[in-house]
């Protein structure tokens, strides 16, 4: 089963409103860290130039520190290509590993596959998200993390059928839970769309609650502040078990900025089918 990631018990968010899953362009973004920075440190080194006429061994040592400044903005540019540049190879990677997967497994075994898209068994153990997710960024410094859902899960569906004001004491329902939001904007979003089934409205949560994972990321302080900085970035995937095709796409952190809480911008979508 997939369920979003939880959110940071330290900083809450409101999902209340959003619209329906986002298709944008997709486009290739290269990260500048410098050219702002770049063109203050040269206007501050003029001026202690000129501040500096006359001690010319104080011209020497600001001299030396500006260069050093200089090269160390120029290393930390070269750092975030390399990064989009490494992010880029994952994923080319992990498409060409996933498609001979489809060739030479799922092909090969289409009865097998079809029957486990039909059910699912899963050992349901404890959850240590929280903490794998702290080691990963701030022990490891990973670049990149991928949620990843898929169709027919069995989650969505039990809290898709839940009724909202029910008060249970099912384990299942109050793990579940966790994918309220996902629900209400699937819910809001697929509220004039009549004809679609319940299975397709299942479908629809399952994306939305992957977004929302996305977003629940970021109330993590120290994820937050990597992605804004560029040196982490948050991925979505959705695999679906019906016809073996894989779906990816990236969270737009700066296209996000500017949004209502709860609605968020991705870029970088493709298909591997």
């Amino acid at each position: 089963m997939a369920l979003p990631v939880p959110q940071s018990t330290s900083v809450t968010t409101a999902t209340s409103s959003s619209s329906n899953f986002p298709s944008t362009s997709p486009r290739k973004i290269k990260i500048s860290c410098s050219q702002l920075r770049f063109s203050e440190t040269k206007q501050a080194h003029l001026r202690l130039m000129d501040a500096f006429k006359g001690n010319s061994a104080l011209q020497v040592k600001a001299l030396r520190e500006s260069q050093g400044l200089t090269q160390e903005i120029i290393n930390n540019e070269q750092k975030c290509v390399q990064i989009m540049d490494n992010e880029s190879e994952l994923f080319k990677e992990m498409k060409h590993r996933f498609l001979t997967f489809k060739k030479d497994k799922y092909l090969e075994n289409l009865e097998h596959f079809q029957n486990l898209a039909k059910v699912q068994k899963p050992k349901n153990g404890p959850s240590e998200t929280n903490a794998a997710l702290e080691f990963s960024v701030n022990s490891l410094e990973v670049e990149n993390i991928l949620v990843v859902g898929h169709s027919c899960c069995g989650g969505i569906r039990a809290l898709m059928s839940m009724e909202d004001n029910k008060n249970s004491s099912s384990f299942i329902e109050n793990w579940v839970r966790i994918g309220k939001p996902a629900k209400l904007i699937s819910t809001k979003a697929t509220a004039t769309a009549s004809d679609l089934n319940f299975d397709q409205q299942c479908r629809h949560c399952e994306k939305v609650s992957i977004n929302q994972s996305l977003l629940n990321l970021l109330t993590y302080p120290w994820i937050e502040e990597k992605v804004a900085n560029g040196k982490l970035s948050v991925h979505g995937g959705y695999y679906d078990f019906v016809d073996c095709t894989f779906e990816k796409w990236s969270l737009n952190y700066k296209g996000s900025e500017s949004k209502e809480e709860g609605e968020y911008s991705i870029k970088d979508r493709e298909f591997w089918c």
